[in-house]
């Protein structure tokens, strides 16, 4: 006996093979496009964190987050997305009310918005992907970011730093709040200057930072000023007789005496150098740290520098630990 095959059952075939082919496949896609999370910067790379709340088309308030802390772990909270099918074809969302999140890093930055549509969060890249993401991630965020602006608030004001020279014939200073620059919501001082106590003669002056340390010499001649930017710090000598600002060896004249794998990262270095004590009235002992070339190691050491003869006595380093 033969069995036929009518054209209507090859047919039906024929249709429904490539039906499930598309399918199989479209399945594939959607499980392996959803499962992909937001790729973020590297931790390390990441300067500072700028988050901004608008509100019905309006700015609540813009802060800077600087600590490594806080810029882990909103790295860490921003990862717990899921990339959707959806494309950005916007500056901005098209919803009133959201999170401006941009990561800085070297030369360039990363924009994303948080916001809510219906019950579901999403996380929006401006003319790329749109990832989804959930409550905990939106409530960890907003967290951040209303610590940061009531610190805001709390910083702005900066009390006035006054220090005597031993003999008090002079006085340095750090005063004022300069709110045209923030980190983190903190501002800078305004200004630095040592007075003559004599007269009130400004002997020396200069822009504020965002903190300052003075350190004087027994002999009252000479004072280590210590400062820090926000990523940085330093340390200089000023003559407080004349004015005179003496430089001392920075990360350029350390590295140049240490091995080659004590040498800084070329793309973050956070160098801080900071005045510690006198030696005596011509020789300041300083302490470093930086970032190694490797970049999850530091650098750590102390160096003693005559001012007189311009001249490195002592100097020790040890590569330790991690970056963090």
């Amino acid at each position: 006996m033969y069995e036929y095959s009518t054209p209507y059952k090859k047919s039906a075939f024929v249709i429904i093979l490539p039906v499930l082919i598309i399918g199989f496949v479209v399945t594939i896609f959607l499980l392996t496009t959803q499962a992909k999370a937001l790729e973020l910067p590297n931790a390390s790379s990441v300067l500072s964190i700028e988050m901004e709340q608008i509100t019905d088309h309006e700015s609540l308030g813009q802060v800077m987050i600087s600590d490594r802390d806080e810029i882990n772990t909103a790295l860490s909270v921003l990862s717990q997305t899921r990339k959707t099918l959806n494309f950005s074809v916007n500056d901005y969302p098209t919803q009133s009310n959201y999170l401006a999140i941009r990561l800085k890093h070297p030369e360039e930055q990363t924009i994303l918005y948080l916001y809510k549509e219906g019950n579901t969060y999403y996380i929006e890249m401006p003319y790329a992907d749109i990832y989804r993401t959930n409550e905990d991630t939106n409530v960890a965020l907003y967290n951040i970011y209303s610590v940061a602006l009531n610190n805001h608030a709390t910083k702005t004001a900066k009390d006035t730093l006054l220090v005597d020279s031993p003999n008090g014939a002079y006085t340095a200073k750090a005063y004022g709040a300069n709110t045209n620059v923030t980190a983190a919501g903190e501002y800078p001082y305004d200004g630095l200057c040592i007075i003559r106590n004599s007269d009130g003669a400004t002997v020396w002056n200069e822009d504020g930072y965002y903190s300052a340390q003075f350190l004087w010499s027994d002999n009252s001649k000479y004072v280590a000023i210590c400062v820090e930017a926000r990523t940085w710090g330093e340390s200089f000598i000023v003559d407080a007789e004349n004015g005179n600002v003496i430089k001392l060896p920075d990360l350029n004249a350390i590295s140049a005496l240490l091995d080659t794998t004590s040498q800084p990262d070329t793309n973050r270095l956070d160098p801080y150098f900071k005045a510690v004590d006198w030696v005596n009235d011509s020789t300041i002992c300083v302490d470093y740290r930086f970032i190694a070339r490797d970049g999850d190691k530091e650098v750590s050491g102390t160096y003693e520098y005559d001012l007189i003869n311009d001249n490195i006595l002592l100097n020790n380093s040890t590569i330790s630990g991690s970056s963090g």
